[in-house]
């Protein structure tokens, strides 16, 4: 025991109507300790339950938080599904794209070949035209020089050659 209980206890001892007054100072001094640590315990279990009250709505509210964090997390993950499907969508049309440029450049080489080809043709029949017509008009001018006496010329009769159902003969008819 304490020394200050062992004297109280001694002084309590000696007296009857002191001694009663005694005993309940020395259970009140023992028992103060208890109350306090009670009291002290029930600050504390107050405390600890306010505490964990607070630490409660924390985890409530990050839970919340947290569930709405996979919610945007799920709908993200689908748009993210979304564009990947339309990137390949999109990429397959730039691949068909890509398939018909190249099919363009290929037709567009060919049309400037064509058109070469047509152009130098046309070149080539203007040149023949016009071999043509200097030898029609070398043919006049050498019938008008040559054939002063051909027969069709001056009965003004038309040469009909002949066609394969006819005679050998020479078609000659008046007009």
């Amino acid at each position: 025991m304490e020394p200050g209980t062992a004297a109280i206890i001694s002084s309590v001892a000696g007296t009857t109507s002191s001694g009663i007054a005694g005993i309940l100072i020395l259970i009140i001094l023992i028992i103060i300790p208890f109350i306090v640590k009670f009291w002290n315990w029930s600050k504390e279990a107050s405390a600890q339950g306010m505490l964990y009250s607070q630490l409660s709505e924390q985890v409530q509210k990050q839970r919340d938080e947290i569930d709405k964090v996979y919610i945007q997390r799920n709908i993200l993950q689908e748009q993210v599904f979304e564009l990947r499907s339309k990137v390949e969508h999109f990429e397959d049309y730039e691949n068909t794209i890509t398939d018909l440029n190249r099919r363009l450049d290929l037709k567009d080489t060919a049309l400037a070949d064509r058109d070469t080809r047509i152009n130098s043709l046309l070149h080539e029949l203007l040149q023949m035209k016009d071999r043509v017509h200097s030898l029609e008009l070398r043919l006049k001018a050498d019938e008008a020089k040559f054939c002063n006496g051909c027969l069709h010329k001056r009965m003004n009769v038309q040469y009909i050659p002949p066609s394969n159902n006819e005679d050998s003969e020479v078609g000659i008819h008046a007009i």
